[in-house]
C-alpha cells in the first residue's frame, strides 16, 4: 500500500502570497506598495527550490534537476500551449 503524503499548506500560501505580489508589481503600484513587494521573486525562487527538494526526498530515486524540469515541463507548460 502506497503512503498518502499531506500537502505542505503553508508552502500553498506563500506560493499565494508571491504571485499576488509579483501581479501587484506589474500593476504599476505606488512608491510605498512597490517597496514592500521586493521580495516577490526571491520568495518565488525559494520556494521553487523548496518544492524540488520535498519532491525529491519522498521518491526512492534522486531525480537531477533537469530531468525534473522536464518532466513539470510537459506536465503543466504542455497542455496550456
Amino acid at each position: 500500500m502506497e503512503k498518502v503524503v499531506k500537502r505542505d499548506v503553508r508552502i500553498d500560501i506563500l506560493r499565494c502570497i508571491a504571485i499576488v505580489a509579483i501581479i501587484l508589481a506589474h500593476s504599476e503600484p505606488s512608491g510605498l506598495i512597490f517597496q514592500l513587494r521586493n521580495f516577490d521573486v526571491i520568495l518565488m525562487v525559494l520556494l521553487l527550490g523548496t518544492s524540488f527538494y520535498l519532491s525529491n526526498t519522498k521518491k526512492k530515486q534522486t531525480v537531477s534537476y533537469p530531468v525534473y524540469l522536464g518532466k513539470r515541463f510537459k506536465r503543466l507548460i504542455v497542455p496550456t500551449w
